[in-house]
């Protein structure tokens, strides 16, 4: 019914999904409508088929904690206060996407609302060319009140956490990456990482760096970031949830209220 008022009345309207980005611009309408989506938080599983139903106001960590009693996780973001709505319309990249792609490309189907008001399911089989949209497309082509995602295996739990070094490792750390972009990405897809470089008045501070592995307790494909000898070292066998949990609760990192720039080490293809 919103959209039919705010479509008769021409009247100018933002979405927004858990509400993550919190600068100006990211979810606003200048004298217009907000339509809030962090009330929609319904989470279920059909365990048939291994599909989660997720509400467009979850962040990521409610939903990696409804799973984890499953042994089943799912493609979502690295950061727990991530809103499921904002990081699957806009791809989604995930500490799984070597090996499964983006967040995108496991949804099975969702559903939106249309600028008519009409609900649609999108899919590969129905309205497919809306689906296809939706991967990336942000909020352009409709409102999205339910995404269905496919899940993967994690019965045993995934091991990673979060390393410190301080700005003399600067240069260690970017041969690194480059030596995991070129050859152990390739060779280990079930790895991950997210690489936070920290500035304060122009200054380096230090750097903080979030390892991943699905399988494997201290894998070979990240062994550089133990032999850099970092000041500070939360890597151990965990649940998804307390990884992500961890870039803010144990690692040191910056306060959430800041604004960071991200320097992702992964080279992904556009969702399918």
């Amino acid at each position: 019914m919103g959209i039919k008022v705010a479509v008769f009345f021409d009247i100018e309207f933002s979405v927004r999904g858990g509400g993550h980005t919190h600068f100006p611009g990211a979810a606003s309408s200048d004298g217009g409508l907000l339509i809030a989506m962090d009330k929609l938080t319904g989470l279920s599983l059909d365990e048939r088929t291994g599909v989660v139903s997720i509400g467009p106001g979850n962040r990521w960590i409610n939903v990696y904690d409804f799973l984890e009693p499953y042994g089943l996780a799912t493609v979502g973001g690295r950061v727990p206060t991530v809103g499921v709505a904002g990081l699957i319309t806009g791809g989604g990249n995930s500490f799984y996407s070597t090996a499964y792609g983006m967040a995108c490309d496991m949804v099975e189907s969702f559903e939106v609302v249309l600028a008519s008001g009409k609900v649609a399911i999108a899919s590969a089989k129905q309205n497919p060319d809306l689906f296809k949209a939706l991967k990336g497309g942000g909020n352009n082509f409709g409102i999205v009140t339910r995404f269905d995602l496919y899940t993967v295996p994690q019965t045993n739990g995934v091991w990673g956490g979060s390393l410190f070094y301080t700005p003399d490792k600067y240069e260690g750390i970017i041969d690194a990456i480059v030596r995991y972009q070129d050859k152990h990405q390739i060779e280990d897809p079930k790895a991950g990482m997210i690489q936070t470089a920290i500035f304060a008045g122009g200054q380096a501070q230090g750097w903080l760096s979030t390892i991943f592995h699905a399988d494997t307790d201290n894998p070979v494909s990240l062994q550089d970031w133990k032999t850099l000898a970092p000041i500070l070292d939360t890597t151990k066998r965990s649940t998804l949830a307390e990884v992500v949990e961890g870039m803010y609760t144990g690692s040191g990192a910056p306060p959430l209220v800041m604004r960071y720039a991200h320097l992702n080490s992964l080279s992904l293809p556009v969702c399918k």
